[in-house]
């Protein structure tokens, strides 16, 4: 939809907001506070001076609002309650976190009706008279996705602190209250659309991912579907027998039964230290964040020099036809197969299995990224809050082996299986980049006075 402009306009003297209707006030975002007040953490909790205490994770950085669930309980002194009690409709900005790819300086909307405080790495904001929360919620989001506050941010040890009076100092626009609580209206009504569209379009994925995830399982232990086997002129409906393993269940009664030690010829695990990283290296390091089922992407891979490379490749060189699997981490239990034109080495928590002439590389890929294999590391991981499988639980792993024809086959029909139904998830992906991109382009839009939404909320 075309949403009007205003009627007159005026210049703001702000390259960020160029232009703004001419009945808007422009001033910097300190005029729209009563102060800023830097949080505290307090101390264990001991059932006296026990407070709700927000931290930075209970950002709702999607809504720009809070969610204490399950809320932090801190004690905190009456001496250090002063100007930091919260009263509801407070702004909260994050003064120290950040990460490799997300700034400080988010800002969230406080809505609560309890007595609470924020933590030591947020500040609160109260709201000025004359000014809509909610409104100036969307007009801090807008200029965090403008990264107006990147100047403001000091990066210290890693951790990004942010300097809020350098901060407050950025010029925002303020219409009359009326009209302030007009736009954040029709914002919260078009984003928790396009939040619904979002949504919907993410269950979806997550049923195609779960269809992808049953496909793998079912084909390498059972076999090629009837019409899929037919085509590659096998069996279509193979006489089944128990496999004897639990896991694994029943399987096609040609096949036979092994583990990874008998499937690879060699099973080679990664040097236990981290890479040395060098950003103009020539060589990739391959890494759990860069694996998932079946695939490799090494888009965002580190790198690192001739010496290091030749020191992490000292066990054995990566060549195209190995597998890549991930032991440790959040992300274990996900193989794939080494690049056939890029140089890798293994990362720390990684793996490499060199397939034995027995099985096709393809299949005993796929068959690693089963379920039934998942279950048997998981044997280790329970309950751990460092996951990690033993080398030898892996060495041990139980497979199904069909017969070499067979695999090939099977590795074949996964293959373009899955690769129908990445190519989905793929096109939904991006369908959320332009939902999320025009949801931030339509706050951005309203806060500055380039579209005229009096008439629409």
């Amino acid at each position: 939809m075309k949403y009007a402009a205003y009627e007159d306009y005026k210049s703001s003297a702000s390259d960020w907001l160029g232009s703004v209707p001419s009945h808007w006030h422009v001033d910097r975002l300190k005029w729209s506070t009563n102060g800023c007040y830097n949080g505290v953490w307090g101390d264990d909790p001991n059932d006296l001076d026990d407070l709700v205490c927000v931290r930075v994770a209970d950002f709702d950085r999607d809504r720009f609002v809070v969610v204490n669930n399950p809320p932090t309980v801190r004690a905190i002194e009456a001496g250090q309650r002063r100007n930091r009690l919260l009263q509801k409709n407070d702004l909260l900005i994050e003064k120290s976190g950040g990460g490799e790819k997300q700034l400080v300086g988010c800002v969230v909307q406080f809505t609560g009706d309890f007595p609470a405080v924020c933590s030591n790495f947020v500040a609160r904001l109260p709201i000025a008279r004359g000014c809509d929360p909610r409104y100036l919620t969307y007009l801090h989001s807008a200029i965090y996705a403008a990264r107006l506050n990147y100047p403001a941010i000091k990066q210290t040890t890693g951790i990004q602190n942010l300097d809020s009076g350098e901060y407050l100092n950025i010029s925002a626009a303020y219409p009359p209250l009326d009209e302030q609580q007009t736009i954040a209206r029709f914002l919260d009504a078009k984003t928790t659309q396009v939040d619904t569209l979002v949504a919907q379009k993410r269950q979806l994925i997550a049923k195609l991912k779960e269809k992808r995830s049953a496909l793998i399982a079912r084909t390498v232990t059972r076999g090629l579907s009837p019409e899929a086997a037919k085509a590659a002129g096998l069996e279509p409906n193979p006489e089944m027998k128990d496999s004897g393993v639990e896991w694994l269940g029943k399987v096609p009664k040609h096949w036979s039964t092994t583990r990874l030690k008998y499937a690879a010829n060699r099973i080679i695990d990664c040097p236990h230290d981290t890479p040395i990283y060098d950003p103009t290296g020539s060589y990739l390091v391959v890494r759990t964040a860069d694996i998932d089922s079946g695939t490799l992407d090494l888009s965002r891979a580190y790198r690192v020099d001739e010496s290091e490379y030749l020191r992490r490749i000292r066990r054995a060189k990566v060549v195209p036809k190995d597998i890549l699997y991930g032991r440790e981490g959040e992300r274990w239990g996900y193989a794939a197969l080494a690049p056939k034109e890029t140089t890798v080495c293994l990362g720390q928590r990684m793996m490499q299995f060199q397939v034995s002439v027995r099985f096709d590389p393809g299949f005993l890929m796929w068959h690693l990224n089963a379920r039934s294999v998942y279950e048997q590391g998981a044997v280790d991981v329970t309950g751990s809050t460092a996951p990690h499988v033993n080398v030898e639980t892996i060495r041990n792993y139980l497979l199904a082996e069909p017969p070499l024809a067979e695999q090939v086959a099977i590795a074949a029909f996964i293959d373009s299986e899955t690769e129908q139904l990445d190519g989905l998830v793929m096109q939904i992906n991006e369908a959320i980049a332009r939902l999320t991109e025009y949801r931030q382009a339509l706050i951005t839009s309203a806060v500055t006075g380039k579209i005229d939404v009096r008439g629409l909320a």
